[in-house]
């Protein structure tokens, strides 16, 4: 088979992270400052091409842990942007992905190429560069979407919490938490006593419906 194509163009390829985060009952973004143009001196989310021997996964667990240094997080893919116009450089795909983390502070960046990085809250952002509040807002929408039916959020907690801390995260959501919580009832699931909560499938499963369920 004839794999010679000349004529083509080659896009460039990108992994963008989305990385969130819940502090003072907001819900965060981690955003850095670009030191070199295009867009010097503005906010963007954290990026990088992709290298050719790394997978896209690959690159989007390096790019986190050259931006945090966290590791064993969640990660999922989000959406491919490509629009022709959206780097001014050169033609580039980004393949988006959105992580969670719990809330720390993270050291100041080392690379030249970005002068400072910080925690943002979703509903008081900066201009981006690129178009990366269009992927910011996909982001959002698709974690808050996720947060109504699903533990997703036991990715922003520590490896233990306490219950309040549990339901004061879900209170982060507005769209979500609209609905009123739900009614005791015969039915219900009930609570049991614990003094820390792990990450097990069947707890997730009934806080989430506790919390959830409409009246």
């Amino acid at each position: 088979m004839n794999t010679n194509y000349p004529h083509f163009e080659k896009p460039e390829m990108t992994v963008d992270l989305v990385i969130f985060t819940v502090n003072l009952e907001q819900l965060k973004v981690l955003l850095v400052k670009r030191a070199e143009q295009p867009f010097a001196g503005f906010w963007s989310i954290p990026g990088g091409f992709l290298k050719s021997t790394e997978s896209l996964e690959d690159a989007a667990i390096r790019v986190m842990q050259e931006k945090t240094g966290v590791k064993e997080i969640y990660l999922e893919q989000l959406y491919t942007f490509g629009a022709p116009a959206r780097d001014p450089r050169a033609r580039v795909v980004t393949v988006a992905y959105f992580a969670l983390i719990p809330w720390q502070d993270l050291p100041q960046p080392t690379s030249k190429k970005i002068s400072d990085l910080g925690w943002h809250a979703v509903e008081q952002l900066p201009e981006l560069a690129f178009d990366h509040r269009e992927i910011l807002d996909y982001a959002t929408s698709r974690l808050r979407a996720k947060a109504s039916y699903s533990n997703i959020v036991y990715g922003l907690l520590p490896a233990h919490f306490k219950l309040s801390e549990l339901q004061k995260m879900y209170g982060c959501w507005p769209p979500v938490c609209s609905r009123r919580p739900a009614k005791r009832t015969a039915s219900a699931p009930t609570a049991r006593p614990c003094s820390t909560n792990s990450r097990n499938e069947n707890s997730c499963c009934w806080i989430s419906a506790l919390f959830f369920a409409t009246s």
